[in-house]
């Protein structure tokens, strides 16, 4: 699913315009954004959280020409499911 498909999805469940569904959905994920910079993680209960995680530097190789490189330290964010989203996903297993 992506964005778009969200959107038509809770207009349908909601009845509220496109427009006023799309304003809310970019809202929340501009949130989503600001809470990670801002505090390091968003709690987004039942589905889980997203937290901040340093991904140290390390040195590589370019597999094009086999020279080192240096891959420098990243943050990137990590989604951790909860316990209802991981029973949600395997209850027909």
């Amino acid at each position: 699913m992506n964005k778009e498909d969200l959107v038509t999805k809770v207009r349908k469940d909601t009845g509220k315009t496109k427009a006023c569904v799309e304003q809310v959905v970019n809202a929340f994920l501009v949130e989503v954004m600001k809470g990670l910079v801002d505090d390091g993680e968003v709690r987004m209960y039942p589905l889980g959280k997203l937290k901040v995680k340093e991904r140290k530097g390390r040195i590589g190789t370019n597999p094009n020409t086999g020279e080192k490189i240096e891959i420098k330290a990243v943050n990137q964010a990590k989604f951790i499911a909860s316990s209802d989203l991981k029973d949600a996903l395997n209850e027909n297993r």
